[in-house]
């Protein structure tokens, strides 16, 4: 069924983005099928288009809903340091992982769970 439809049938009012992921390749696919999507990372995903801070801040607007996770990461290109790892860190640790609802193997997809304050 594919992950645009997955977040299509989800019914949810998004924000400006349904789903942020690190590069803008692996947004692509979903802009391309109708959903808004946001790379962190920029093109490559090393571009530091969002801190920790920001990023939690969009998510806790209601500004994106969900994650996809990196699907490979360029060897050689960037260090670790620069692939947005406080991001993927923390989306590991406080959402939701969707990815079998999603169709899509585990730690691919995650919702965002509103925390109480």
């Amino acid at each position: 069924k594919g992950l645009a439809a997955y977040l299509k049938e989800q019914g949810e009012e998004w924000g400006r983005f349904a789903i942020a992921t690190v590069t803008t390749r692996d947004a692509g696919y979903v802009i391309m099928e109708g959903v808004p999507a946001v790379a962190i990372g920029g093109f490559m995903g090393g571009d530091p288009v969002y801190t920790l801070e920001s990023f939690t801040a969009l998510a806790e607007r209601g500004d994106v809903r969900y994650f996809l996770m990196p699907s490979s990461w360029p060897t050689g290109y960037f260090g670790e340091d620069q692939r947005q790892p406080e991001i993927v860190g923390y989306v590991r640790g406080s959402w939701e992982d969707v990815s079998d609802e999603a169709g899509l193997r585990f730690d691919s997809v995650y919702r965002y769970v509103e925390r109480a304050k």
